[in-house]
């Protein structure tokens, strides 16, 4: 098909989509930001961690030792993202796993001692990262964006079931 008649199909009159505006999508919206919060967290960040890497680290400093199901419901990964990774994170040494000695099929992740160094070090740039994404909004205006981002992200964690 030429370009010309894939013109000729389109619709000439205008259509409830013709005024969409993408940049008024929140979920486009929270990926974008969730784009520029990564960005400010690699910029602020010499750990070499990911967002979400250190955010299982986190999890780790928070429950102690967890079983890699436990840890990826409470970073909100799925099982084979949560696999990859605790792997990255044991060849770098800042997680050991333990299979359960009942069951072999579940494996139980701890932080290393280098593991929490890493993390105090990710906290920095965690706190200096968030400081870049707000800086455009006041205190209260802070305080109500991770309110309202929280309860999205509680909503959703009930509706799976994932609720803490």
């Amino acid at each position: 098909m030429t370009s010309t008649q894939i013109r000729e199909q389109r619709p000439t009159e205008p259509g409830p989509e013709d005024d969409y505006d993408l940049h008024s999508n929140i979920g486009y919206l929270l990926r974008r930001a969730h784009q520029c919060g990564s960005a400010a967290f690699q910029h602020a960040d010499d750990t070499g961690l990911s967002v979400i890497q250190f955010a299982t680290l986190a999890s780790l400093v928070r429950s102690g030792p967890d079983s890699q199901n436990s840890l990826g419901r409470s970073v909100g990964s799925d099982a084979a993202t949560t696999k990859g990774i605790v792997q990255r994170l044991h060849k770098r040494g800042l997680v050991d796993i333990h299979a359960d000695p009942t069951d072999r099929r579940m494996k139980t992740i701890e932080i290393t001692d280098e593991g929490r160094a890493v993390y105090a070090r990710g906290v920095r740039a965690s706190r200096e990262s968030s400081e870049v994404i707000l800086a455009p909004f006041s205190p209260g205006e802070r305080t109500i964006l991770v309110e309202m981002l929280q309860r999205i992200v509680a909503t959703e964690e009930r509706h799976l079931g994932h609720g803490q």
